[in-house]
């Protein structure tokens, strides 16, 4: 090999370094582009035992929404168990995730059924001591008639 050789393969591998890189970075600004844009507004459904569901609330508030978010985000959700389930009270979507939601009126508590887009359904409860703020929040009424 001469040195002319030498020279444009140096010069080759370099435009193949500022490819690499270039390709890096835009997979990295289109991943950043895929994030869901944050909820402007849910719509939660009231659903009959019928099925039939009926629009009982509309959230607005960017407060309430992050509330929604956060208090998701915080769950202890489980998978286990939750192939079938039946008794849901309320239903709205969320950044693209489906939510069912059942009350318990025995003991004041929730229990919420996350359907991701990607599927596979996940369970969580919320207790009594959350379960007023976030019955509030979804529907704009109290939990306990009060």
């Amino acid at each position: 090999m001469n040195r002319g050789d030498l020279v444009a393969a140096h010069e080759g591998g370099k435009v193949i370094n500022k490819i690499i890189f270039a390709t890096i970075v835009s997979l990295f600004v289109l991943s950043g582009c895929s994030k869901p844009e944050p909820a402007e507004e849910v719509t939660v459904y009231q659903v009959g035992e019928d099925g039939e569901k009926k629009e009982a609330h509309t959230i607005t508030d960017p407060k309430d929404i992050e509330y929604l978010e956060e208090e998701f985000e915080n769950e202890r959700w489980s998978s286990s168990g939750v192939d079938l389930y039946v008794g849901t009270d309320y239903s709205f979507e969320l950044n693209r995730e489906k939510y069912d939601v059942h009350i318990h009126e025995r003991d004041n508590s929730i229990e919420v059924f996350r359907i991701p887009s990607e599927g596979g359904t996940e369970r969580a409860y919320i207790l009594y001591e959350q379960a007023e703020g976030f019955f509030e929040v979804i529907t704009g009424e109290s939990l306990t008639g009060e």
